[in-house]
């Protein structure tokens, strides 16, 4: 029992400097919209405004990005999940891009990089967002920081999408089903009094505790993982990811873009020697694979295995030059454990994110400029 409130001791004490980024990653994702309608890709961020966190009318943390590229830079899109994005402990300046533009900005101010990071984003999705984005931007380098999200849901048996995503699907074509059905728009609103009530509770427990609404939900999320039963579709999802993988290296190729593809860094694989923090947030932050420690440990060995196999695969692909991997855990493996570089399983402090987006321009830099 003193391990468990030694962690949550350190967690909370750390988490006290970045009061104002979670606040608002608060209210934007555990008590807001979260996504937004986007045709082709599907969806987008949903648009947000606040002192630290802000997407733009298009769905893209920061700024709004025009179509047409009129600064004359070379235009670098970043795909890729909320570990891109930089939530929930990272202001608007403290972002993978952001520190990426601000090495360019002093050492070679002729690249640009662009937030394309969407918050749950899959393979899927990244590959239709990626599609779009290269036929409406004008882009010369394509990077996708990917992988994590995938790869915990394969072990959970997801293989497409996760549920609250798959929901909004189900949703329009149910509704479409059932337009002229009175019966099914009665059901709909008790069950939009359900929910109201719900957000109102998360709101009175947001307002009364620091982070009351995010633990609400995540509580209940880990309840569902825990008596979830389905099994792992590592082997279906690896040859799914990898056959994305090949779409995207080929659009790019036709449309003559250079394409860097970066295993996302996380918790559960990497080889850091782990600050006191990280330590606390590897035993009781992370509850992508339920409540249960032994379950929990056993699917993250699985993950483990099936994510160092996977990038082993994709080593293969970079010989034959379909696609370049970067390696940017291999800087992140030289900070010592007085650097708190990871939040959680998959997200980042700015000591995390200044590493990986330097480490993207460094090379852009060497190869391109």
């Amino acid at each position: 029992m003193k391990k468990e409130e030694d962690d949550l001791t350190i967690i909370n004490e750390k988490e006290k400097k970045y009061i104002n980024e979670i606040q608002d990653f608060e209210q934007y994702w555990y008590l807001g919209e979260r996504f937004q309608f986007n045709e082709f890709a599907g969806y987008t961020n949903a648009p947000f405004n606040s002192n630290t966190l802000n997407i733009s009318k298009k769905g893209f943390r920061g700024k709004e990005v025009t179509f047409k590229n009129i600064n004359n830079t070379k235009r670098i899109g970043f795909f890729g999940p909320s570990g891109l994005i930089g939530i929930p402990v990272n202001n608007d300046d403290q972002t993978i891009t952001s520190f990426s533009n601000q090495f360019f900005k002093n050492e070679d101010d002729k690249f640009e990089a662009i937030d394309f990071g969407v918050i749950s984003s899959r393979i899927g999705i990244e590959t239709r967002l990626i599609t779009k984005i290269l036929i409406e931007y004008d882009l010369d380098i394509v990077i996708l920081l990917s992988g994590y999200n995938d790869f915990s849901s394969y072990v959970l048996g997801s293989l497409w999408d996760y549920q609250d995503v798959k929901d909004i699907y189900e949703d329009g074509f149910i509704l479409n089903k059932n337009s002229a059905n009175f019966k099914y728009f009665i059901k709909r609103i008790f069950k939009s009094i359900l929910r109201k009530n719900e957000i109102k509770k998360a709101n009175k427990l947001s307002k009364k505790n620091f982070r009351g609404a995010e633990k609400y939900f995540r509580a209940k999320r880990s309840q569902k993982i825990y008596y979830l039963t389905l099994p792992d579709v590592i082997k279906e999802g690896t040859e799914l990811y990898l056959s994305c993988l090949m779409q995207i290296a080929s659009l790019c190729n036709y449309k003559k873009k250079e394409f860097i593809f970066i295993p996302q860094p996380n918790l559960f694989t990497s080889k850091k020697k782990f600050s006191r923090y990280e330590l606390a947030s590897f035993r009781k932050q992370n509850n992508i694979f339920g409540a249960d420690e032994n379950l929990q440990k056993s699917r993250i060995e699985k993950f483990q295995k099936s994510y160092d196999n996977f990038i082993l695969k994709c080593m293969e692909h970079d010989k034959d030059k379909k696609f370049t991997i970067l390696d940017v855990d291999r800087e992140i493996n030289k900070q010592t454990e007085n650097q708190d570089i990871f939040y959680d399983e998959s997200h980042y402090f700015e000591n995390g994110n200044k590493i990986i987006g330097e480490t993207i321009s460094k090379y852009i830099i060497k190869e391109f400029s």
